[in-house]
């Protein structure tokens, strides 16, 4: 206890480590939390204090993100940041904050952060039911979940399956799952992968809530960039390539940062 005390002002000091869920309309403000450096917005859950919520979040992905938030370690805290009319989704995470109009985002997360590790604010509680994470105990003649060597799913892992390669032999074929909130992927995209070793020999796209018309309607008209507008109203030709290079600008920072090329991104 000695040593955590001693450590929580400097935690408390570093920028708020985020893992961000992108719902509708929230696409421009997390792009602009990204380039905040009282923020760093990370890849995985496992590696952020706060859960933040960006835009309105579709029903069909409001069970994926609260498996998200069980994900991340204590002290955590879950963070709202969508429009007034969407503040009635707060209920799908008891106690998070939400992020008001006129407050600064980067500030918020950051006091936020601090009040987690000064023991100012309680850490979050898990979301899940309290059941049995291995439905497969006890099955099987050694309660491993399987029948055997190969049957069933072991160890609550369902086993490769044989399948031809591009050369025509019989290998094991694992199946992946990826999503809906993985980073490098756009909101909502589920993807089901075939692997044979570092081969990708399917793949199976998933339903996404945002493609079936599910949210609260359309994104913001203050987030709405010129693209959007330009449907309905008249819009510079300048204004729109301005935002073609943001948005390749954007491509490419991502890109990077798949890479490995962080602070390039960034830059």
């Amino acid at each position: 206890m000695g040593l955590r005390r001693l450590l929580a002002p400097l935690a408390a000091g570093a920028p708020a480590r985020v893992f961000a869920v992108c719902g509708r309309g929230g696409r421009a403000r997390l792009d602009r939390l990204r380039l905040d450096p009282r923020v760093d917005v990370v890849a995985s859950p496992r590696a952020a204090s706060i859960l933040v919520i960006v835009g309105a979040l579709p029903e069909g992905l409001r069970a994926p993100a609260r498996m998200l938030h069980d994900m991340l370690p204590a002290p955590r805290a879950t963070v709202w940041w969508s429009p007034v009319s969407d503040s009635s989704d707060l209920s799908v995470f008891p106690g998070a904050l939400a992020i008001g109009d006129d407050e600064d985002p980067a500030e918020m997360l950051s006091r936020t952060q601090a009040a987690l590790f000064r023991g100012e604010h309680s850490s979050e509680p898990d979301l899940g039911r309290d059941i049995d994470p291995a439905p497969w105990r006890g099955v099987g003649p050694y309660g491993q979940g399987g029948k055997g060597m190969t049957g069933g799913v072991p160890y609550g892992r369902p086993l490769a399956e044989r399948a031809p390669d591009r050369d025509g032999l019989e290998l094991d074929q694992l199946a992946v799952r990826i999503g809906p909130f993985f980073p490098p992927f756009p909101p909502g995209l589920l993807l089901e992968l075939g692997l044979q070793g570092d081969v990708i020999q399917t793949a199976t796209l998933g339903e996404n809530a945002f493609a079936g018309g599910e949210g609260r309607g359309p994104a913001p008209a203050s987030d709405a960039g010129p693209v959007v507008r330009a449907l309905s109203e008249p819009v510079p030709i300048a204004e729109l390539e301005l935002a073609r290079a943001r948005h390749h600008l954007r491509w490419l920072a991502g890109a990077l940062v798949v890479h490995g090329l962080d602070a390039l991104g960034r830059r």
